[in-house]
C-alpha cells in the first residue's frame, strides 16, 4: 500500500503553520495602507477647508 505516504503529505501541509502570518499580513497590508491614505487624504481636505474659509474671511476683511 503505496498510496498513504502522500496523504500523510498532504496531512502534515494541512497543519503547517510557518506561511500563515506571511499570509496574512498580505491580505490585511492593503487594506490598512488604503486606510491610512483615506484618512490623510481626508485631513489634507479639512485642512484645505480651513485655507479657504481664512482666506475669504481676510478678503472680506480687507474689503471693508
Amino acid at each position: 500500500m503505496r498510496s498513504a505516504p502522500p496523504f500523510r503529505r498532504l496531512a502534515a501541509l494541512w497543519h503547517d503553520r510557518t506561511g500563515t502570518s506571511v499570509i496574512e499580513m498580505s491580505i490585511i497590508l492593503p487594506v490598512l495602507v488604503v486606510m491610512v491614505c483615506g484618512a490623510a487624504d481626508v485631513g489634507m481636505a479639512f485642512l484645505q477647508q480651513i485655507r479657504i474659509q481664512q482666506a475669504a474671511a481676510r478678503t472680506m476683511e480687507m474689503a471693508l
